[in-house]
């Protein structure tokens, strides 16, 4: 009996699968049901007794020890509500260690602001009733937070651009019942709309006929509470504007946290660093006070020549001193401190040592200058990658 109401479930017949602490109810139904294996009465009874449960007036206790039966995410509140039963004096909560805020405390419900992370041991402290042995710890849950995946994680395109998305849920499984619900912020439109709700996992999007920056939201919804989603960029042209995703192995020291970026503050020119070769840059991510680049991509081109759709830079620079620039070459340079460029501990490497660079179109505006859009992608032999697409206005200097 006691096994049981505090969750050990080391004492036999043993349950398939560990359970949370039996609350008073379940104990009962569990004994009447078990047979004796000494003779045919059920464990709430012996030869001359019967078990008999009762608590006190007005009381909705219902374990002996704090039990967490369940956990669901708001994401548009911002919380975490944690089901059981806990008793009416309150207790930290913590997730593997660290204390979470509480929100507020029933004796079946707690609500605490939503943690950070994703997974990890939660436990709850309370009293039950007035005790001078101090709190009771509840048995450890493994909370586990549900996630979306966007693919693409995000897209820069052209005015008038289109681009399918889908979401697939990680880190966990799907609630039965569920539903996505995607929303569009800006100019553009999903499936001829704003909005679209359903069992739907893909939308496709189309971008209006005026620059701009639209924001694309997928959430996914179980009785009426959105419990995951997840936020992207969509970058339409006019912008001189960068997304890419830095993913797998890479030199930490050399290089940001891997993750998915974008920028659309940035600044094309196009000069001639030696005789007889003209540099093509897009810088990105531009620091506020030292004006320090976060990322720059770098084409390399003869003098005179003009830039053209579908034209690929496949010769890679990777930044080693015995590399020289020659036409054809192109070169990824990024800040290890994406956040703040200008920061003192934050330095520039080029990375990678093999990619490909493509010209996607070219448009030349009224002023001369070049409004160009392209794609790109870079490894580093180890199992790094780097892929993206960008645009940028490109000014001619000397």
């Amino acid at each position: 009996m006691f096994d049981r109401l505090t969750g050990g479930n080391k004492v036999l017949p043993k349950d398939d699968e560990t359970q949370p602490p039996y609350d008073f109810g379940k104990l009962l139904t569990k004994m009447s049901s078990t047979q004796r294996n000494e003779n045919s009465h059920h464990l709430d009874r012996s030869l001359d007794a019967k078990l008999h449960i009762q608590s006190a007036a007005n009381s909705t206790v219902k374990t002996i020890i704090p039990s967490i039966t369940d956990t669901i995410v708001n994401v548009d509140a911002n919380t975490l509500k944690i089901s059981g039963f806990f008793g009416q004096s309150q207790g930290a909560i913590t997730l593997d260690g660290n204390i979470l805020t509480p929100v507020s405390w029933s004796e079946s419900t707690i609500v605490v602001e939503k943690p950070e992370a994703t997974s990890g041991k939660l436990v709850v402290r309370s009293l039950g009733a007035d005790s001078p042995a101090g709190y009771l710890f509840s048995q450890t849950y493994d909370y586990k937070g549900l996630g979306l995946e966007l693919t693409p994680p995000g897209a820069a395109l052209p005015i008038a651009g289109q681009q399918a998305f889908s979401v697939a849920v990680t880190n966990g499984e799907k609630p039965a019942g569920s539903s996505f619900k995607w929303t569009l912020t800006g100019n553009g439109k999903i499936n001829g709309g704003n909005v679209v709700s359903g069992q739907t996992t893909s939308v496709n999007y189309k971008a209006s006929n005026s620059p701009g920056v639209d924001t694309l939201k997928v959430q996914l919804i179980s009785n009426g509470t959105a419990i995951a989603e997840k936020i992207t960029s969509i970058v339409v042209g006019g912008e001189s504007s960068i997304e890419f995703t830095l993913s797998g192995n890479w030199d930490s020291s050399k290089t940001p946290p891997n993750g998915h970026y974008v920028y659309t503050d940035g600044q094309g020119a196009r000069f001639s660093p030696n005789p007889g070769l003209d540099a093509v840059t897009c810088s990105y991510d531009i620091g506020q006070t030292d004006q320090t680049i976060g990322v720059l991509i770098t084409a390399m081109v003869v003098p005179g020549s003009e830039l053209v759709n579908g034209q690929s830079f496949n010769h890679f620079h990777t930044g080693d001193p015995g590399d020289t620039f020659v036409a054809g070459m192109y070169q990824i340079t990024l800040a290890t401190n994406q956040g703040d460029p200008d920061n003192s501990n934050s330095s520039q490497y080029a990375i990678g040592n093999a990619g490909t660079m493509t010209i996607v179109s070219v448009t030349t505006l009224t002023d001369g200058s070049k409004y160009i859009q392209y794609t790109f992608t870079a490894t580093n032999g180890i199992g790094g990658t780097i892929t993206g697409s960008g645009a940028c206005k490109v000014i001619k200097f000397n």
